[in-house]
């Protein structure tokens, strides 16, 4: 498992544990495509769904380490 946090991503480059974490609405398109995680960094919208919306990149990050812990 790897997080891609705000970093360029391309679908041959991800695994399908990986983290996209990303407030560009194109990274986080790619990492569902490949079957990644992904947290978009901003407010919840209809038009495309992440695994989760998170306020800051921090928030996303102390979830991702939670998530690790269980």
């Amino acid at each position: 498992m790897k997080i891609y946090c705000n970093e360029e991503v391309t679908k041959t480059l991800l695994h399908h544990d990986d983290w996209i974490v990303s407030d560009d609405i194109e990274k986080i398109t790619i990492g569902i495509e490949v079957g990644c995680n992904t947290i978009y960094i901003g407010e919840e919208t209809d038009s495309f769904c992440p695994t989760l919306f998170a306020p800051s990149v921090e928030l996303a990050l102390l979830f991702i380490q939670a998530n690790e812990e269980i």
